[in-house]
């Protein structure tokens, strides 16, 4: 980096805009270049004396007047909306309502489409399905496994 480098960024340095590795860099390169320091000296100097002078105070009438005058003005964000959605003329206030709407409506869609799960099946309730009805063997209200499935007794 040169000299001319470190001497833009003095202003900067001034006035806390540098990141922290360039403020270090700064000051290290002012501490060791007299035409740097002094220029800092002068910048420092010059903002002593400029927060030192008070400005004129404004007259009451005067901040009444801005104060009037600044009320009058309509919002351009406001205004711009307005105008692209003039139709709509929804009251602020009611905007939650119309978001929660709009959550419950897609609480409502969603749970349309979900998918149930599976039943489960045991493998008892598979060989009964499939036999037929004639059949010798027959299912007892016992619990799943191979006790279930018995040949008829007599």
């Amino acid at each position: 980096m040169d000299h001319d480098w470190f001497r833009e960024r003095l202003l900067d340095l001034q006035d806390a805009e540098l990141p922290e590795e360039e403020r270090r860099q700064v000051l290290r390169h002012a501490e060791n270049c007299p035409a740097c320091r002094e220029q800092l000296e002068h910048w420092k100097q010059t903002r002593r004396v400029l927060s030192e002078i008070a400005g004129p105070a404004p007259s009451e009438a005067f901040v009444g007047r801005v104060m009037t005058a600044v009320q009058g003005v309509p919002s351009p964000q406001r205004e711009e909306w307005r105008g692209r959605y003039s139709v709509l003329r929804v009251p602020e206030w009611f905007y939650p309502e119309i978001g929660l709407a709009a959550a419950a409506l897609a609480l409502f869609m969603l749970s349309l489409f979900q998918q149930e799960a599976p039943l489960s099946v045991s493998s008892e309730v598979l060989l009964l399905s499939r036999m037929p009805q004639d059949s010798q063997w027959v299912s007892r209200s016992e619990p799943a496994g191979y006790e279930g499935i018995l040949p008829e007794e007599g």
